[in-house]
């Protein structure tokens, strides 16, 4: 368990790093794996942040995961829950 979560910290921290341990071969740069240039799409990849194809902007999701949609809809139940805990809604 422990090592499943330091795997996914590397992950997100160094994902190039990531990378290369996993020895994965994708160039992020690559236009096939890019929908309208914004989006990253490859099925084939294991990891769910990876660099944009300028690096200096940081990473994005790779959209082919299905573990990318899991952690966008845990971030937005999230900010709910703390917008409505803290008071955001009210009846009036």
């Amino acid at each position: 368990m422990m090592s499943a979560v330091k795997c996914s910290l590397n992950q997100i921290l160094y994902p190039k790093k990531a990378n290369m341990e996993n020895n994965n071969n994708f160039n992020e740069r690559d236009p096939k794996y890019w929908r309208g240039g914004v989006f990253y799409f490859n099925a084939d990849d294991r990891r769910i942040f990876v660099l944009k194809k300028n690096p200096a902007f940081g990473v994005t999701f790779n959209f082919a995961r299905p573990q990318t949609y899991l952690f966008i809809a845990a971030v937005l139940i999230y900010l709910a829950a703390m917008f409505y805990l803290a008071g955001g809604y009210s009846r009036g």
